[in-house]
C-alpha cells in the first residue's frame, strides 16, 4: 500500500472513529433529552392525584373554583410534551402511559367532574401504582440507555487506544524508522562514507526512495572509488612525468658537457630503463653522422645482443613485425627511435632501441620522451662536431699562417745558408780539417732544412670536414696513387670513441709518416691501416706491410721518423711501438687513451703541441 494511501485510511479511520463516538453521544443525547422530563412529569403526576384526592375527600369543601385549576392542571402534565411522546411507543412504557391516559380521561376525569368523589378516591392508589410502575419503567429505561452509552464509550476507548496503538507502530515503522535511517545515511553520504545499505524493503514511496538512496550510494561509492583510482593514476602520471622532465632536463645538461661519456650514457639508459619499465634498452651509436659502423651502449641490466663483426649489424635488425634492413645507418620502427638531427641531410647518429617488458606496448607520452631524449642526444653529438669542425678549422687556419712564417723566414734563411755553405765548399781546399768542417755544415744545414720541410708539410696538412675515417680514406687514395706497387687498405673501427681535431692531426701525421716509410724503404706490396678500440676503451691505431720488416738500426744518426713519431705520440698521452706484422713486414703501432673534455684541444694548445 502506498504511503498516500495509508495516510488517507489512517485520517478517515480516526474521522470515522471520532465520528462514531461523537455520533453516539448526539443520539444519546438525543434519546434521552425528554426523558428527565418525562420522569419528573410523570413523578409530579402522583402527586397531583393524591393532591386532588386530598381535595374531594370531603364534598362540602370541594368547590369549582379549586377543582377546575387543578384538573386543568393534571391535563395539562398528563399532557406534556415529554408524556406525549410516550403515546407513539410500541413498548410496554407506550402501553402504560396509553393506558394512564385513557384511565384519566374516560374514568378519573369524569368522575371528579360528575362529582363522584368517592369513587375518584377509592381509585387514586391504585391509578398512582400504575404511574408509579411508569415511571419506574421511564427509569429504568434511562438507565438501560446509560449503560449502552457506557458500554458503547467502553467499546470505543478500547478501539481508540487498540487504533492508536497500530498507527504509533505502522507510523514507526513505516514513516519515521525509515526516515531516520535516510537522515543518517544522508550524514554517512556527508562524511563520504558510500557504504550503506538500508533494510527497509516496501512497496510505497519512502521504500522507493530508499531503494533508490541505496543504488545512489552504491554508484556514489563506485565513482569516488573510480575517481579515487583515477586521482592516483593521474598522480602517478604526473610524478612520472616529473620524473621524465627531470630526467630530460638532466640528460640535456649531461650532454651538452659530454655527449661522449659512456658511463653517463650507461647511467641514463638505466635511469630511463627503470622509469618506464623497460625489459631492455640500448643505444646504437657512431661519432660520425650517416655512419652505420655503431657502437653498442647499454646498462649491465639490459638484454644483450651480440653485434656482429664490429659492425653491430644485428642492431639494425628490427622484430619480425617491422622488420628493418640490416646496413640502414638510422633505422627507426615501433620500438626504434633514430638519433638524427635532420635525415635529409644525414645527421642520423645511430638509434635507440626499446624493449618493453612483457605484454606491454610503450604509450604515446612514452615514445615522446624518448623522441626527445634521442633528439637531445643528436643535437649534443651533432652541436660537439660542429664545434670539433669549427676547431679543427681555427688549428689549420692557425697552422698554415705558422707554416706561411717559417717559410717566409726560417726556410729562406735555411736556403741562403745553404748557398753560402756551397760557395764556400768550392773556395776550400779538397783536403784538409777545412774541407770536413765544411761537409758537417753542409750536412747539418741539409737536416735542418730537411726537418724544415717535413714541418712545413706537416702544418700545411689538410684536415677536409668529416670524421678521422674520411681523412684516413683520402690519405690512402692519396698513396694508392703514388705508389703503383703497393696497395694500401682501411680497417677502420673507431666507433664512438670521440677523436678531437688536434689528436686526428696528430694520428693523421703519424700514419703519413709510416705510410711514407713504407713506400720508401719497405718495398711492400701490401700495408693495411687499422684503427679500432680495445676494452679499456683505448685508440689503438697500427700500420702493417709486408715489406722488408723492421731496420736494424732505426734510430741510427740521420733518421729521425721514429723521433717525431714518438714526440707526437707523447702529446698524445700514448706510445708508439715498432714490431714485427702479421702480415710478415713491419708494424707501427700507436696506442692512447683518449678523454673528452669540452674545454680541451684549443688552437693555443694544438700550437703549443
Amino acid at each position: 500500500m502506498t504511503l498516500r494511501r495509508k495516510l488517507l485510511l489512517i485520517l478517515l479511520s480516526s474521522s470515522l472513529l471520532a465520528a462514531s463516538v461523537i455520533s453516539t453521544s448526539l443520539w444519546f443525547a438525543k434519546i434521552t433529552e425528554t426523558d428527565a422530563a418525562a420522569i419528573n412529569v410523570a413523578g409530579s403526576l402522583r402527586m397531583q392525584s393524591w393532591r386532588l384526592a386530598e381535595h374531594v375527600v370531603v364534598p362540602e369543601l370541594v368547590t369549582e373554583d379549586i377543582l377546575v385549576p387543578l384538573v386543568q392542571i393534571y391535563d395539562k402534565s398528563i399532557h406534556h410534551d415529554s408524556l406525549a411522546l410516550l403515546a407513539d411507543w410500541s413498548n410496554p412504557i407506550g402501553d402504560q402511559y396509553r393506558q394512564i391516559l385513557n384511565e384519566w380521561q374516560y374514568i378519573m376525569r369524569p368522575r371528579l367532574q360528575r362529582g363522584d368523589f368517592q369513587a375518584y378516591v377509592v381509585q387514586v392508589p391504585d391509578f398512582v401504582d400504575r404511574i408509579d410502575a411508569m415511571v419506574n419503567a421511564l427509569q429504568e429505561n434511562t438507565e438501560r440507555k446509560l449503560k449502552g452509552l457506557y458500554i458503547a464509550m467502553i467499546v470505543a476507548l478500547i478501539g481508540l487506544a487498540f487504533f492508536a496503538v497500530w498507527m504509533f507502530r505502522d507510523v514507526r515503522k513505516s514513516f519515521l524508522e525509515p526516515i531516520g535511517a535516510l537522515a543518517q545515511a544522508a550524514s554517512k553520504v556527508g562524511r563520504r562514507d558510500f557504504d550503506i545499505d538500508l533494510p527497509y524493503n516496501s512497496g510505497n514511496e519512502l521504500g522507493q526512495l530508499t531503494g533508490a538512496f541505496n543504488h545512489m550510494a552504491g554508484e556514489l561509492n563506485q565513482l569516488y572509488q573510480g575517481l579515487e583510482k583515477q586521482v592516483e593514476i593521474q598522480t602517478l602520471a604526473l610524478s612520472r612525468s616529473n620524473a621524465a622532465l627531470e630526467l630530460l632536463y638532466a640528460s640535456s645538461r649531461s650532454l651538452e658537457n659530454n655527449p661522449f661519456d659512456r658511463t653517463n650514457m650507461v647511467s641514463l639508459l638505466e635511469r630511463w630503463q627503470k622509469l618506464l619499465r623497460l625489459q631492455g634498452c640500448y643505444l646504437c651509436l657512431s661519432g660520425a653522422a650517416g655512419n652505420d659502423n655503431l657502437q653498442r651502449v647499454e646498462p649491465e641490466t639490459s638484454l644483450s645482443v651480440s653485434c656482429d663483426g664490429g659492425r653491430c649489424t644485428s642492431c639494425l635488425v628490427e622484430t619480425k613485425d617491422h622488420a628493418i634492413p640490416v646496413g640502414v645507418g638510422c633505422p627507426s620502427g615501433s620500438n626504434h627511435f633514430p638519433v638524427s638531427v635532420a635525415k635529409k641531410d644525414n645527421q642520423c647518429f645511430g638509434f635507440l632501441r626499446v624493449i618493453p617488458a612483457q605484454g606491454t606496448q610503450l604509450s604515446d607520452e612514452e615514445r615522446q620522451w624518448l623522441q626527445v631524449f634521442v633528439d637531445i642526444l643528436a643535437t649534443a653529438l651533432s652541436q660537439s662536431r660542429q664545434r670539433e669542425d669549427e676547431r679543427r678549422l681555427l688549428l689549420m687556419e692557425e697552422r698554415a699562417v705558422i707554416a706561411r712564417e717559417l717559410h717566409d723566414s726560417l726556410a729562406q734563411a735555411l736556403s741562403y745558408q745553404k748557398i753560402q755553405i756551397a760557395r764556400l765548399r768550392r773556395q776550400v781546399p779538397e783536403e784538409g780539417t777545412a774541407k770536413e768542417i765544411v761537409e758537417d755544415l753542409q750536412s747539418g744545414v741539409s737536416n735542418a732544412y730537411r726537418q724544415l720541410r717535413e714541418l712545413l708539410v706537416t702544418f700545411r696538412l689538410s684536415m677536409a670536414e668529416g670524421s678521422l675515417k674520411d681523412n684516413l680514406e683520402r690519405t690512402l687514395e692519396e698513396f694508392n696513387s703514388r705508389s703503383a706497387e703497393t696497395r694500401f687498405e682501411l680497417d677502420y673501427r673507431i666507433r664512438f670513441r670521440p677523436v678531437d681535431a688536434h689528436q686526428e692531426i696528430h694520428i693523421l701525421q703519424i700514419i703519413r709518416e709510416a705510410l711514407s716509410n713504407v713506400v720508401k724503404h719497405a718495398g711492400a706490396t701490401l700495408c693495411r691501416v687499422s684503427c679500432y678500440q680495445t676494452e679499456g676503451q683505448e685508440i689503438l691505431v697500427t700500420v702493417d706491410d709486408n715489406g722488408k720488416g723492421i731496420d736494424k738500426d732505426p734510430d741510427r744518426p740521420g733518421h729521425y721518423g721514429l723521433t717525431i713519431v714518438r714526440e707526437r705520440a707523447s702529446s698524445l698521452n700514448g706510445d708508439v711501438a715498432m714490431v714485427p706484422s702479421p702480415l710478415g713486414g713491419a708494424r707501427v703501432q700507436l696506442r692512447f687513451k683518449t678523454v673528452y673534455t669540452e674545454n680541451q684541444n684549443n688552437a693555443v694548445e694544438s700550437l703549443a703541441d
